[in-house]
């Protein structure tokens, strides 16, 4: 069997609280024995995954801000297969979202009618955003770098949420609760970009078989879980496993990265072949 690994990174891959990824380290190396592309598909920016894409020996895609846009390496891309694709910054980019100066006027809009109700992540400098999350104060810089999207710190209540999602229908974006912000999305979404790039890989590769992984602990995975071949979910110390019907599921017994391995030593040894 031929698998693409496809993993949100805080509370999945990297641990909750602390971000670490000690725990899955095991589990990333048998992947890479294997020849098996592990694809971070997170809510971060490209500026924070790269570092961690270095760190952990990743040269797959990544997928960034949940979905907006996937970073294609030049070993992942061939002149024929990315010839329509734009280059930015040595990458070939498929990009699903608008910009970011879509996302911030936005943002002033929703302030009229929702005042006090929300903290975008633009409003915030690199200290707050640090406090916030536990994240170094480098981490919080890298994550402010955003380019499609805009997070939200929600400070309301349920009802004005509700409002929140209302004003955004109206102009064709979703709101999506993710671990520790609202996302607001429009013309794309974890699931849509785990499509775009798998049957990508599929034809880059040359793999007509290649199955489809997709790890998470959250709603804003449940997207990318949905149009996976095999979905896990990752238990959370933060809140109770997201409703998900799949046939092909697999809940964990352990927390984060610890549970990311085992999942993932489940699935490789139940099956007859591990390749890329």
């Amino acid at each position: 069997m031929s698998y693409v690994v496809y993993t949100d990174l805080d509370g999945t891959l990297l641990d909750h609280d602390n971000y670490s990824y000690q725990a899955a380290l095991p589990a990333l190396e048998r992947l890479n024995e294997s020849g098996i592309p592990v694809v971070p598909v997170t809510s971060k920016t490209r500026a924070e995954i790269e570092p961690l894409c270095h760190e952990l020996k990743l040269n797959a895609p990544f997928i960034v801000e949940n979905g907006a846009a996937i970073f294609i390496p030049k070993v992942f891309c061939t002149e024929e297969a990315c010839s329509e694709l734009p280059q930015v910054d040595g990458y070939r980019v498929k990009s699903f979202a608008p910009a970011i100066d879509f996302w911030n006027a936005l943002v002033v809009e929703l302030e009229k009618a929702l005042s006090g109700a929300f903290v975008a992540m633009n409003q915030m400098s690199a200290q707050q955003l640090a406090d916030m999350t536990s994240l170094s104060l480098p981490a919080a810089e890298r994550a402010l770098k955003r380019e499609y999207s805009n997070p939200l710190q929600w400070l309301g209540s349920d009802e004005q949420l509700q409002t929140l999602s209302d004003i955004c229908a109206q102009k064709g974006v979703q709101v999506v609760k993710g671990g520790r912000f609202v996302h607001l999305l429009k013309n794309s979404d974890k699931g849509a970009a785990l499509v775009w790039l798998n049957n990508y890989l599929s034809e880059f590769l040359e793999v007509s078989d290649l199955e489809s992984i997709a790890l998470g602990d959250g709603e804003n995975d449940i997207a990318m879980q949905l149009k996976a071949d095999i979905a896990v979910q990752i238990r959370s110390p933060a809140h109770e496993f997201p409703e998900l019907e799949k046939t092909s599921l697999y809940r964990t017994e352990k927390y984060g990265p610890e549970g990311w391995a085992e999942a993932i030593t489940k699935i490789l040894n139940s099956s007859p072949k591990e390749s890329k």
